[in-house]
């Protein structure tokens, strides 16, 4: 079935709406103007590389290991300016 689009509103498509339907009804809408068909896989396009930059390698931060235990290391519990009071 191929893809075609609509040029005009007819049958309650809208212009540009694409839609399937069978290639004896996408030459009739062809013929009389109501629509063109779409290929299904559209040529590459001619012309230079793509301007997109490569990917940049992924930084060291984000490739580091987990500790051997499998968990996130603890911090340092600081040390208390306040003593702790004395149990009765």
């Amino acid at each position: 079935m191929p893809e075609v689009v609509a040029l005009t509103y007819f049958d309650n498509r809208v212009r540009g709406e694409r839609f399937h339907c069978s290639s004896y009804l996408a030459g009739e809408l062809a013929q009389k103007g109501l629509a063109r068909e779409i290929e299904a896989h559209p040529k590459k396009a001619a012309g230079t590389k793509s301007s997109a930059s490569p990917a940049a390698p992924a930084s060291q931060k984000q490739t580091l290991s987990k500790s051997k235990a499998g968990r996130k290391p603890r911090r340092k519990r600081a040390a208390s300016s306040s003593p702790t009071p004395p149990s009765e």
